[in-house]
């Protein structure tokens, strides 16, 4: 804003409005003056001596340079407050810029993750379809483990192994011991066609008075079929030879 010394003329007033810097030289001149904060103005009385008086004021700081020295450092003042809003501004550029790469990089991530997405449900059906195979696998072995053996039987009789192992009472030995025979003639009749199971054999191991070596409830009857496993070259052995040979090669387990 350009610094000047204004006066507006009423009836009663005279309104001089002037630079901050000069304010002090101004009251020390007019001692009687009062500031509108409304108007923005020092106010005198309006009187021929007050109008005189102003005017040599006037003319005496016009003649001193100073409003010209007030004008050049509000300039330069400008030019600081230019610099500042240019540097501002760059700093508004880079603050968009930064965010840009910031948008790539979010957008980096999102390609990555659909990739990994992707890769993950890819990974999921082959799961779903390996224990969709897994589960018929199972079923179908049951089926034809079921026109072999009474599985209902086996079921049955390793639940009253599990219920009396180490049990009190001279019957929970007999029925655990019963109940395992009969566990023993399946393993047998596996064994006899070439298939062996680890589950199965660990259950047929089982020592009435050692429950806590021999925990049954480490394996589900389930897990029979999981670990069920066929020696191809016995099965062929097996295949070929008599009835009676077979039975001979066969060794049974024993408790």
């Amino acid at each position: 804003m350009q610094n000047k010394i204004s006066k507006t003329i009423t009836t009663d007033q005279i309104r001089v409005s002037l630079p901050f810097a000069l304010k002090d030289s101004f009251k020390s001149t007019f001692k009687t003056a009062k500031w509108d904060n409304f108007s923005k103005t020092w106010n005198i009385k309006n009187s021929a001596v007050s109008t005189k008086k102003l005017d040599a004021w006037i003319a005496e700081v016009d003649g001193s340079g100073v409003i010209d020295a007030l004008n050049a450092v509000d300039e330069e003042e400008m030019d600081q407050k230019t610099i500042q809003a240019i540097q501002i501004e760059l700093k508004e550029i880079r603050d968009s810029l930064s965010n840009t790469v910031s948008a790539e990089k979010r957008q980096k991530t999102i390609d990555l993750l659909a990739f990994v997405r992707t890769e993950l449900n890819a990974e999921r059906e082959k799961r779903n379809a390996a224990q969709a195979q897994a589960k018929d696998q199972k079923s179908q072995i049951e089926e034809y483990l079921g026109a072999l053996v009474d599985l209902g039987e086996m079921r049955n009789a390793y639940a009253t192994m599990r219920r009396t192992h180490n049990g009190v009472g001279s019957n929970c030995r007999t029925d655990f011991n019963s109940a395992q025979s009969t566990l023993v003639d399946f393993y047998n009749m596996l064994n006899k066609y070439g298939f062996h199971s680890k589950t199965l054999d660990s259950i047929t191991d089982a020592n009435f008075n050692r429950p806590e070596r021999d925990n049954l409830t480490r394996y589900p009857f389930e897990k029979i079929f999981d670990d069920l496993v066929g020696d191809a070259d016995a099965i062929m052995r097996i295949a070929v030879k008599s009835s009676e040979d077979t039975a001979a090669s066969a060794t049974p387990k024993k408790i």
